[in-house]
């Protein structure tokens, strides 16, 4: 059986398959109250980034469809998280942007995502976690190609 640095491929597998179950349910769980659970919690960071993104450059930010975005931009619109606005350059394209009540929840998604961090990352050294995550975000760009 192959491997990479002891552990087996298929262990990697299914590691890579729990980390993303894992912080899907600690996600929710630390921010079912305020609504925004899976890909919403996930819109309300990107935007946070990039206010007044359109639709389209939102799906490119998170590696996703644009039929996702328009579903989860559609959901935060309703529960008032974002808005919505014609570009002024194409009509045809919806810009995006933060309520204040999702301002407001910028701060706690933050700080679930750092718990998030400290809980996967408990016995690393600073040099580990920078590692880490430097590698895992390596790993995402190149899965995204």
């Amino acid at each position: 059986m192959y491997s990479i640095g002891g552990i087996s491929v298929l262990e990697s597998m299914f590691d890579v398959s729990i980390l993303y179950r894992r912080r899907k349910m600690f996600m929710s769980k630390m921010l079912e109250s305020h609504g925004a659970l899976g890909i919403f919690h996930l819109t309300v960071a990107a935007l946070s980034l990039h206010n007044g993104a359109s639709q389209e450059q939102l799906a490119s930010v998170l590696k996703c469809d644009k039929a996702t975005i328009t579903n989860a931009v559609k959901k935060l619109e309703s529960e008032g998280f974002v808005r919505r606005r014609s570009s002024d350059e194409d009509r045809r394209a919806n810009k995006v942007f933060l309520t204040p009540k999702a301002i407001a929840l910028v701060p706690k998604i933050e700080a679930a995502h750092r718990k998030w961090l400290i809980k996967i990352s408990a016995g690393f050294s600073s040099d580990d976690l920078d590692r880490f995550l430097y590698t895992f975000h390596q790993a995402a760009s190149s899965a995204s190609k």
